[in-house]
């Protein structure tokens, strides 16, 4: 995926750890949303969680712990 790459060699994220859309599935992509909610009460709009993220999540695509997210396991 061209966003793992990116974020892989742009901001030096671990390639061990996958990249930031595998760790969203690991973590769940409903925790995800539901933490970026509290950010942005907390520290503001800059951590709005995107569309897609809520749309995943209200499809009940979760990540790993439903087999599908960004990915499928």
């Amino acid at each position: 995926n061209e966003i793992e790459i990116g974020v892989m060699a742009g901001l030096g994220y671990p390639a061990s750890k996958g990249g930031l859309l595998h760790a969203a599935d690991a973590m769940g992509v409903d925790a995800l949303v539901d933490q970026l909610d509290r950010f942005t009460r907390e520290l503001g709009f800059r951590f709005h969680p995107a569309h897609r993220l809520r749309t995943m999540k209200s499809a009940g695509h979760l990540g790993v712990k439903t087999k599908r997210g960004f990915f499928n396991y």
